[in-house]
């Protein structure tokens, strides 16, 4: 078996990562994500890694022929509310200057809104027709019913439940989100789009216009995976 973990950047794949990682089962390729992922033919078994959609080479036809050459292949997709995700790309997009999850005075490339909505919206579109077995893991869940969705996450891997640590997110390589949470899980990230106001120190709070269109253009997203707007 090997693992894909996906999913729209700032959307939970690095905690995901680690969950995987810390099962102990795969050989982790790429640090934090093996960016020659679709470069490659067959994966060796047990190979693992991360790689975001936002990636240029993440596209539905380099997914179907990844799957039809590697038919064992598994992903562990992740979700999270379309609306916080978008707050979370420009939030975390900003400038290193203020505070942002950067080492340059650049703006994430996905850190305004319509590039942040254009990320969610690829990740929404490319889960349409993923050719591959795929499990959905929903921050939130993750957050809120820890250990039920990580035994899931074990039943979807083929290990014992008992087998996969409920601490992995200790163990993140993300300096940004050690600084922030240590070895904790924020549980109210799970709430972010319903205190958006208040959300980051309040930094949306003028940014209502931002708020309304993200929930205009990624509407259908959120009825998908059941989010309320």
């Amino acid at each position: 078996m090997k693992i894909l973990v996906t999913g729209c950047g700032r959307s939970c794949t690095n905690w995901i990562s680690e969950i995987v990682k810390a099962t102990k089962k795969f050989n982790w390729v790429g640090i934090p994500e093996d960016r020659n992922l679709f470069n490659r033919l067959h994966l060796p078994d047990r190979y693992a890694t991360k790689l975001a959609v936002e990636h240029p080479s993440f596209t539905e036809s380099n997914l179907k022929a990844l799957g039809e050459i590697n038919p064992d292949l598994r992903i562990l997709w992740s979700v999270k509310h379309p609306v916080a995700n978008v707050m979370a790309k420009i939030y975390r997009g900003r400038p290193a200057s203020e505070g942002g999850d950067k080492v340059t005075e650049n703006i994430s490339v996905d850190g305004f809104i319509e590039t942040a909505i254009l990320a969610v919206r690829k990740s929404f579109d490319l889960i349409q027709n993923v050719p591959v077995d795929t499990m959905i893991v929903k921050l939130e869940e993750l957050i809120n019913k820890k250990r039920l969705i990580i035994d899931s996450m074990g039943a979807f891997m083929k290990m014992h439940p008992t087998k996969i640590r409920i601490d992995a997110f200790e163990k993140t390589p993300n300096r940004y989100q050690l600084a922030r949470y240590g070895k904790s899980v924020d549980k109210s990230q799970a709430e972010i789009y319903n205190n958006w106001e208040t959300a980051y120190d309040g930094y949306f709070a003028d940014k209502k216009d931002l708020i309304e269109k993200a929930k205009e253009e990624l509407q259908d997203v959120a009825e998908f995976f059941k989010y309320e707007l």
